[in-house]
């Protein structure tokens, strides 16, 4: 497992966490934690709070980093289940995820998105709800 990987499920729970602690599970100094952290609030993978040494990761990232609790074997890159998302975006309203905004422009149809990523393909489906 990677360190952004190791990194990722150290945060999962969406809770704030001292980045200290995380640098020592990682057994990386803090400046360089702190750098990585800076890098990914910028991306809007991270919330970081850096005059409180505290970091957690963006809530709209959490469903795509759920494992497959299911398994306690470490499978391999091409094994791994890929990130999964689906969001609902009713009549009329925006969603941005990262960089991305994602409006529904309909009057009266809900959408639904179905986010899959492996690799470098970002897989996106697009449903009508109702």
């Amino acid at each position: 497992m990677n360190r952004l990987d190791q990194l990722l499920e150290l945060i999962k729970n969406g809770t704030w966490h001292h980045l200290d602690q995380i640098a020592q599970s990682l057994n990386i100094p803090p400046d360089q934690l702190a750098r990585i952290a800076e890098t990914l609030k910028e991306q809007d993978i991270l919330r970081y709070r850096p005059e409180a040494k505290q970091l957690k990761i963006n809530p709209n990232w959490l469903l795509l980093t759920e494992r497959n609790q299911d398994t306690n074997e470490e499978a391999t890159p091409d094994e791994q289940e890929p990130p999964v998302a689906t969001l609902m975006i009713p009549p009329r309203k925006t969603v941005t995820i990262q960089n991305l905004q994602i409006t529904n422009a309909t009057t009266e149809t809900p959408l639904e998105l179905y986010i899959r990523i492996l690799h470098k393909q970002i897989e996106l489906t697009i449903n009508k709800v109702g």
